[in-house]
């Protein structure tokens, strides 16, 4: 697990210490807005603060991820893909802080070929490793990126679509069918593949972890689908799909979660926090589609419950994979140093993110201009150190490319 068993090392410092920076404008954003200091914010800055995390912190961070899985092997494909990714990110980002539609048509052209390459890549690494051989965190990955690709798709279609005013969806929802691939599908992929890796060390692969993979995986397209298109049959199948899965990734993780270190400062104990924020993240998506179902459908300009559909997304994007992506980091700079700052990263994010969804459920209550503050002050700090870790290690590295 050190950095110099790493092939591809510099390209994976290189995507962690983006996704940090990136993060610090979804942090920033998120205070503001919890806060209310500037007021209520432009629609633009928020859809800033969501880009900035989904796709600035965790995708580029879930790339990291894929290389450090599957790059055995030297690929002259990594470092400009890698590159397009670093310039492509950002550049998406600042677009829809303007506001300007052509500008994140182009740049979300940009980003998905990115994208598309890094899938295709893992698909290749993929076919050398052997389908059968993948271990447990491999196939989730496999199946997370292939999910991202159909969610980003839809993605930029609807950017597309917004830019030239040309109604490419027809009927169907693209928003709805991004939306759910993005977070029923892709993230929880990644989320049971890092816990299975890093929490509960599985080296293997268990039928029992392959089947609960492919119904996520399942489940992810059939709510994709069933948002784009409001078929009512595929959020019910989506529904039973995720319950079994649910039981499933409780009934491996809980004894993992119950023997982890939590006093200390480590790495596996952001793994064993990611997992019950899963849970809730997966019963909160359950709960919605059950009201979206009993309503019979998507009824025209109204959406699902706005309260619980927060609460999953803040449960996934912060309490799910910010703690997996913080752990990442720690595993990959090699670090077991215990500071003060590990511990308020710890727990001001995880009793902040807390504290939060309950906030967004109860709805109302004013407290989150405690909560947001304290979770992103926590955040903004474990940025700090983490940065300062990662470039630490990159300066001890070799100085020659591991891709060459």
């Amino acid at each position: 697990m050190s950095m110099q068993t790493i092939r591809h090392r510099q390209e994976i410092s290189w995507l962690f210490q983006t996704a940090l920076l990136l993060f610090v404008v979804t942090v920033v954003i998120g205070i503001a807005n919890g806060t209310k200091i500037f007021g209520t914010l432009d629609r633009n800055v928020l859809l800033t603060h969501l880009h900035s995390g989904t796709i600035g912190w965790i995708t580029i961070a879930a790339v990291a991820m894929a290389l450090w899985l599957f790059g055995t092997a030297p690929s002259a494909a990594v470092r400009p893909l890698t590159l397009l990714m670093i310039v492509s990110t950002p550049l998406y980002i600042a677009a829809f802080f303007s506001g300007n539609l052509p500008a994140r048509a182009v740049t979300g052209v940009l980003l998905l070929i990115g994208i598309l390459g890094f899938w295709g890549w893992i698909l290749v690494q993929a076919r050398e490793v052997g389908w059968r051989a993948l271990s447990a965190p491999q196939l989730a990955v496999v199946l997370s990126f292939s999910t991202l690709v159909i969610g980003s798709t839809l993605g930029v279609l609807v950017q597309v679509a917004l830019a030239t005013g040309v109604n490419i969806f027809g009927t169907a929802s693209g928003v709805g069918g991004h939306a759910a691939a993005q977070i029923a599908g892709y993230l929880v992929l990644l989320a049971i593949g890092a816990c299975e890796w890093l929490l509960r060390r599985t080296t293997g692969r268990h039928w029992v972890f392959t089947l609960q993979a492919l119904l996520l995986f399942v489940a992810g397209l059939a709510l994709s689908l069933g948002a784009l298109l409001n078929l009512i049959p595929l959020l019910g199948l989506a529904q039973l799909l995720q319950i079994v899965a649910t039981v499933i990734f409780i009934g491996r993780m809980t004894p993992a979660v119950l023997r982890a270190p939590w006093s200390t400062a480590s790495a596996e104990r952001h793994f064993a926090a990611a997992a019950p924020f899963l849970v809730a993240n997966l019963a909160l998506l359950i709960y919605v589609i059950s009201i979206v179902v009993a309503a019979g459908g998507f009824a025209e300009g109204v959406g699902p419950p706005r309260g619980p559909l927060l609460a999953a997304d803040h449960a996934i994007f912060v309490g799910v994979m910010s703690n997996v992506i913080f752990g990442l980091i720690r595993v990959f700079t090699g670090s077991d140093r215990s500071s003060w700052a590990d511990h308020v990263l710890f727990w001001g994010m995880n009793i902040g993110v807390a504290a939060f969804v309950v906030v967004l459920l109860v709805g109302g209550t004013g407290l989150e201009r405690v909560t947001a503050p304290v979770m992103g002050v926590s955040i903004l700090l474990g940025i700090v150190i983490s940065f300062v870790r990662l470039r630490a290690v990159t300066r001890a590295s070799a100085p020659e490319s591991p891709s060459e």
